[in-house]
């Protein structure tokens, strides 16, 4: 989906200790770690980390997604934030 010609913009925002805190098997975390900065190359593809110098944030402990639809709306986590009704 994040792939060829017609992919769409992704951004991904990152807390730096996620980025520090290794899995119990360091060849996957590795893995994993490379496959970060592979698909970061890609022109689509916004991977941003947060300091941990930047202290407590309003997303700690959560995720938050946002999604742009075609017809431009956006949507956070299954609300439309342009109207702000949420799927119940």
């Amino acid at each position: 989906m994040l792939e060829g010609e017609d992919a769409p913009p992704f951004r991904a925002l990152f807390a730096e200790a996620v980025l520090r805190t290794p899995l119990r098997d360091a060849r996957a975390w590795r893995q994993q770690l490379e496959y970060l900065l592979e698909v970061s190359e890609r022109p689509n593809i916004t991977l941003q980390v947060l300091p941990q110098s930047s202290g407590l944030h309003g997303l700690v402990s959560t995720d938050v997604m946002f999604l742009r639809l075609l017809d431009g709306a956006t949507q956070l986590s299954g609300c439309n934030v342009r109207t702000m009704r949420c799927a119940t």
